[in-house]
């Protein structure tokens, strides 16, 4: 791959992953494999284990938690938590839904929050905007006529599903100043390193690249919020 030089660099590359799953939903192995996977095989800057909320009870969100407090180490490895936000294409689509922090973050469901606008609107009511990153996807199609300018400001175009540069540019077509990242979706605990499922269309998984001053939780959230991603 092609690479920069630069003396005295105000920016760093670091590699993440914000979208995985494990046997928490429909996928295989434990959160415990998804970080450890994340972090000694992938050699991944950040993670987010996203499992669907529709899957996830109150003992699992909180052991999710737990992962995410475990493997924490600043300059090092950053998992964030999150969840998939998981409702039919009419009603809004998936979408994924980082939070800066574990610490008072509960999940604004689909089961009661059941349509996009009814998301944005229980993400504000919860918590500071500047806490939560929502990312939609073009499988089980986010909705490109909304989003919303303070909590959503990147979208998925890559991922093992396939390339859907369309679907980033649709939000661009109706106005919205997004960003694009790509992801795994890998569903074997194993983020960053997804294979093509045998006899299918798929690909091999995508990865978010981020652009930080240091590796940090903060920074790398702030970066995300500010688009500074490929």
């Amino acid at each position: 791959n092609p690479i920069v030089v630069k003396d005295n660099p105000q920016q760093n590359l670091f590699w993440g992953d914000t979208h995985g799953h494990s046997g928490f939903a429909e996928g295989i192995g434990t959160a415990d494999e998804f970080m450890r996977f994340a972090r000694d095989d992938s050699r991944l800057d950040f993670v987010t284990h996203s499992e669907h909320d529709l899957w996830v009870d109150a003992r699992e969100w909180l052991y999710l938690k737990d992962m995410v407090r475990k493997y924490h180490e600043e300059g090092r490895f950053i998992p964030y938590l999150g969840y998939e936000w998981t409702i039919a294409n009419p009603q809004g689509g998936h979408h994924n839904v980082l939070f800066r922090t574990p610490e008072n973050r509960e999940m604004v469901p689909g089961a009661l929050y059941p349509t996009l606008s009814r998301l944005y609107q229980g993400l504000r009511e919860s918590y500071d905007p500047k806490d939560v990153i929502v990312i939609p996807h073009a499988h089980n199609t986010g909705d490109y006529r909304q989003s919303d300018p303070e909590l959503e400001p990147l979208v998925e175009i890559s991922s093992m599903h396939g390339n859907f540069e369309w679907f980033g540019r649709m939000y661009l077509k109706h106005g919205h100043q997004v960003g694009f990242i790509a992801a795994s979706d890998d569903h074997l605990a194993k983020p960053g390193y997804s294979i093509p499922w045998r006899n299918s269309l798929a690909q091999k998984g995508g990865l978010g690249g981020v652009w930080a001053s240091e590796l940090s939780n903060d920074k790398l959230f702030d970066a995300m919020r500010s688009l500074s991603t490929f």
